[in-house]
């Protein structure tokens, strides 16, 4: 099956079937895995989540009870600068953040109020960090945005392509599409306000 994050070949089904490795090879074979690879990602169906096989132009991973292949990105995700949200529009991979100064439908997780007094230029738009931590709005107290992601049981391929927006005093702002920082979810006594929205393109 094709998801956002790749496409998925569920373990039990494969199993299912009356050739279960003819099938996965002729399911590869395309992407350039060898057949040596092939063996050992069959061979790990039956063990913890968490290994990854690259090809030349596709990597695997071993999640729970699926196979995940995601074809290589090629884009570039390094981190971006924004120094303003005056009525932007950035592209960032294969996501977009739209930003102007009128009011739209606000759901947390792919839109956002921010006010302007709380910012400080310039943000950053990146991917996490090992020592991300966070405020997550709803919530008590701070989290790591790596415990955040794993509660959320999301894989290691979805994990490296989720979008974060930092303030310029390193404070995580939002972790796009999913959940922002309560420190800036307060529009009390806001002069100015900025409204976010995310989208994948």
């Amino acid at each position: 099956n094709q998801e956002d994050d790749g496409i998925h070949i569920q373990i039990n089904a494969l199993e299912a079937t009356v050739a279960p490795m003819r099938l996965l090879v002729e399911i590869l074979k395309p992407f350039h895995f060898t057949t040596g690879q092939i063996e050992q990602i069959f061979k790990t169906r039956h063990h913890t989540s968490g290994a990854i096989f690259s090809s030349s132009v596709a990597r695997l991973l071993r999640d729970r009870n699926r196979f995940i292949i995601q074809q290589i990105d090629t884009q570039q995700r390094d981190p971006m600068e924004i120094h303003s949200l005056d009525d932007v529009q950035l592209t960032w991979g294969n996501d977009q953040l739209i930003s102007n100064t009128s009011p739209i439908n606000t759901n947390y997780t792919t839109q956002i109020s921010l006010r302007s007094k709380d910012l400080i230029f310039p943000l950053t738009l990146r991917n996490r960090k090992t020592s991300d931590f966070f405020y997550p709005k709803g919530m008590d107290g701070k989290k790591k945005v790596s415990k955040f992601m794993k509660d959320r049981k999301l894989n290691q391929f979805t994990k490296e392509k989720i979008p974060i927006l930092v303030n310029g005093n390193g404070d995580i702002i939002w972790i796009l599409g999913y959940i922002q920082d309560k420190r800036y979810s307060d529009m009390q006594h806001a002069e100015k306000v900025y409204y976010l929205k995310y989208t994948k393109l």
